[in-house]
């Protein structure tokens, strides 16, 4: 679905008038990583547009609607929940993984998940296979990427060559 990004010139948040307005059409399952890259880029190039259209005597247009900020993210948000809905937890990974890091446990040490996507396995909630793929309230992930407490990112195949899936393991 498309995003309206507006490019403002004030102290305040969403407060001053908006010079620039750029919409981005954000593809679905974009991780937010991914999504500030892209964002990145289509900034710079809005603020040297805002810069001309101020240097060449343009006037701004006055902002409509109210100001709103965001709550900052807690890290109980933050932890996954195999018996939610596969896609609510595809979208936790892809809007947390990179920060503040979406976090689950099993046999007592504590993961980051940093990617994943949909699977077609049928597995109870928590349950993981030898392929990386672990249950939800609905269907299956397949996790991607992970990162061991203590440890760098990895690929799963890479965790699963040392952590040897053994019958009954789940995160929680």
């Amino acid at each position: 679905f498309p995003v309206t990004i507006y490019f403002q010139m004030d102290k305040g948040m969403d407060t001053g008038p908006t010079w620039i307005q750029k919409s981005f059409d954000l593809p679905y399952g974009i991780s937010s990583a991914e999504l500030f890259k892209e964002l990145s880029e289509i900034g710079a190039l809005a603020v040297l547009e805002a810069l001309a259209e101020i240097e060449s005597g343009g006037s701004p247009i006055a902002q409509a609607g109210q100001s709103s900020i965001a709550h900052k993210v807690d890290k109980r948000e933050c932890v996954i929940d195999w018996s939610k809905s596969n896609q609510e937890i595809l979208r936790k990974i892809k809007a947390f993984g990179s920060n503040p890091g979406v976090t689950t446990s099993i046999r007592n040490t504590i993961y980051k998940i940093t990617d994943a996507r949909i699977s077609e396995s049928s597995l109870q909630p928590g349950q993981l296979n030898l392929q990386g793929e672990v249950g939800t309230g609905s269907g299956s992930i397949q996790i991607l990427s992970l990162t061991p407490a203590g440890k760098r990112n990895m690929s799963t195949s890479e965790w699963l060559n040392g952590f040897k899936v053994q019958a009954g393991d789940r995160f929680e």
